[in-house]
């Protein structure tokens, strides 16, 4: 999912969507973070509260309407504050203006909808085919692909607002250097997630929804490997939403849709679950690992032969990361909550520690440090390079 898709579907109904809009412009994560989570704690306080009541659907309705107000209201607030610039005028209401929101906006909703085809159609193929039973498995690998694509895009959904910042200063050297960085992080925390699915994917199911749900493993596989592709060019895609040079990707994200249908509807006869996830592999994995990284490169101008050099290396210094946590996790690994929790904080451990000292530069572990640490940061992310 694009993060641009990932925020509407995230925000959708969120009534101060437009200054949460407008904050993230000038990269002020950190005030729209916090008032997600003052959403959160408030709406998850009030719906225990309706619930010991004895209120049903209706008063649950109702936490989720009075918990966004607080947001709205400070989301207006904050807005105003740090950007006392903007005003409401009808000068600056015109078709121009209409028209290039519009010329942005229908291309959105053609990859929104692209991606809702892409992800969702699968569920209406299985039961077609392969009955409701069979959906409730297909959604055990399905719904783990979903949890780790809003964390991903959650994590670096800085980006589109960076790239926009960058076009707009006309700073190319700076995209150059913000997109390779990206790309190498994307790949970093990508490849880690690929190896504990196919890893620890099998255990966990069996331990999470039982033995008799072990058919999902197959699945959860095969989408591994497309996502896995799909998510390292998170950073490509939202070079695109942020430079509105996404036109091209709602094509190619159409196309893949019309395939990824036909393929399943091909496969799933002879292949059952298994064929419809190829069907939405196969798909992906040509648009994303072929399509989509030579367009950006084209339109960026960045040299594609060095984009190529720096993935390359960086998927080669994550495979050589990964050698301790795949003997861990093949030796210690069990279908326990225990034994996952174990293996996996050694191995993410024992694989961040070689990616940040060996494929990480200076100036790149010092932007790092001042994501996860936000009080040291001196400098932003288009500083990497």
């Amino acid at each position: 999912m694009d993060p641009e898709q990932l925020d509407a579907l995230d925000s959708g109904g969120d009534a101060a969507g437009g200054e949460h809009a407008a904050l993230e412009a000038h990269l002020r994560f950190d005030l729209t973070a916090g008032l997600d989570v003052l959403t959160l704690v408030v709406r998850t306080i009030l719906v225990i509260v309706i619930i010991l009541l004895g209120y049903k659907v209706v008063g649950l309705a109702w936490a989720t309407l009075l918990t966004s107000i607080p947001s709205m209201v400070l989301s207006i607030y904050y807005t105003h504050k740090e950007l006392p610039f903007l005003s409401l005028n009808s000068k600056y209401w015109g078709m121009q203006t209409a028209r290039s929101l519009f010329s942005y906006s229908v291309f959105s909703f053609i990859a929104h909808v692209a991606y809702i085809i892409r992800f969702r159609v699968d569920y209406l193929v299985v039961a077609g085919f392969l009955g409701l039973t069979a959906v409730t498995h297909y959604s055990v690998a399905e719904k783990l692909m979903q949890y780790f694509i809003e964390f991903l895009t959650s994590l670096l959904g800085v980006f589109p607002s960076v790239f926009s910042r960058l076009e707009g200063a006309q700073d190319f050297e700076g995209i150059k250097r913000t997109f390779l960085f990206g790309t190498k992080l994307a790949v970093s925390i990508t490849s880690f997630f690929t190896f504990g699915f196919i890893a620890w994917g099998k255990p966990f199911i069996t331990r999470w929804m039982g033995p008799a749900y072990v058919d999902a493993y197959p699945v959860l596989v095969a989408l591994t490997v497309g996502l896995t592709f799909f998510l390292w060019q998170t950073v490509s895609i939202s070079l695109l939403y942020g430079t509105s040079r996404h036109k091209l990707l709602a094509i190619f994200n159409s196309v893949e849709a019309a395939a990824n249908l036909g393929l399943s509807l091909l496969l799933v006869r002879r292949y059952g679950m298994l064929g419809v996830a190829l069907g939405t592999t196969v798909p992906i994995t040509i648009n994303t690992l072929l399509l989509i990284p030579a367009y950006v490169c084209r339109i960026s101008k960045i040299n594609y032969l060095e984009y190529l050099r720096k993935m390359i290396g960086t998927v080669a210094v994550a495979s050589v990361s990964m050698m301790l946590p795949i003997g861990l996790s093949l030796k210690y690994a069990a279908p326990n909550y225990k034994s996952l929790l174990i293996v996996g904080t050694l191995s993410v451990i024992l694989y961040a520690l070689p990616m940040w000292f060996f494929e990480f530069t200076s100036t790149e572990t010092r932007v790092l440090r001042g994501a996860i640490l936000p009080w040291t940061m001196g400098k932003s992310v288009n500083d990497a390079g």
